[in-house]
């Protein structure tokens, strides 16, 4: 039988986001991590019993194992601490896969802390995600500056969705509502055990350009990434279909 539909598993901790290949999710600044760290988050092996969906509500980090062979995390989050401008990154919306035990949808993450590299490694482009109107959801510049934050908000997340195996996670940021037609981004995740689909919808009061972006590591077949754009006077829809 059919599991009925149920709320998500919030705030398991750092054990959460350890991918099936030992390493951590490129998402954010992270650290390079101990070997202590990773030895520890390789203690951590899902198994049929583990969450489908964690919410990881203090980083805005959803992690979805629809499978015991896949885990994805999208960052949902703010683009950083309250606390520590310097790190912000406009990447609301990113997301990275892994399958079979190899990270197939690739964050380019921060790899310096000066130049040009940096700057193009903070901005919205670099990321998975919709760059609208050829902007930064949050306004970063220099090497460690940043003015205007993003902010956004989980809307709903629901696991067994109308009673199936589908887990559907929406979210929308507003970095953009400065700009003319106050253009919103939602981002609709669905994943079931054998597909993985992102579809992106722009709600702005006027014609918006807009451009998704998706890194996949080498290797990757390419019938996994399937892109499909429906294109309305003020409306756009990209969905990314991977299984």
């Amino acid at each position: 039988p059919t599991e009925p539909e149920a709320p998500p598993v919030r705030d398991q901790g750092p054990p959460a986001v350890s991918p099936p290949d030992g390493s951590i999710p490129l998402l954010g600044v992270p650290p390079p991590p101990s070997p202590q760290v990773l030895e520890a988050l390789r203690g951590y092996a899902p198994d049929a019993g583990h969450p489908r969906c964690v919410v990881l509500e203090s980083s805005g980090l959803v992690v979805l194992r629809p499978n015991a062979e896949t885990m994805a995390v999208f960052d949902f989050g703010r683009p950083c601490p309250p606390e520590l401008p310097a790190h912000a990154q406009a990447d609301w919306g990113t997301f990275e896969v892994w399958h079979a035990g190899a990270r197939v949808v690739v964050d380019p993450g921060v790899s310096t802390y000066v130049g040009e590299r940096r700057r193009w490694e903070r901005s919205t482009a670099a990321h998975n995600t919709v760059c609208i109107a050829g902007e930064d959801s949050t306004e970063v510049w220099g090497s460690f500056r940043a003015g205007r934050l993003g902010t956004a908000e989980i809307v709903a997340v629901t696991v067994n969705r109308g009673g199936s195996d589908e887990v559907v996670v929406t979210a929308r940021q507003f970095g953009y509502c400065h700009l003319e037609g106050r253009p919103v981004h939602v981002r609709e995740v669905r994943i079931t055990p054998t597909s993985l689909q992102v579809v992106d919808r722009i709600e702005s009061e006027r014609p918006v350009s807009a451009e998704s972006s998706i890194t996949v590591a080498d290797g990757v077949r390419p019938e996994w990434v399937r892109p499909t754009t429906s294109c309305g006077a003020a409306d756009v829809e990209v969905a990314d279909g991977f299984g």
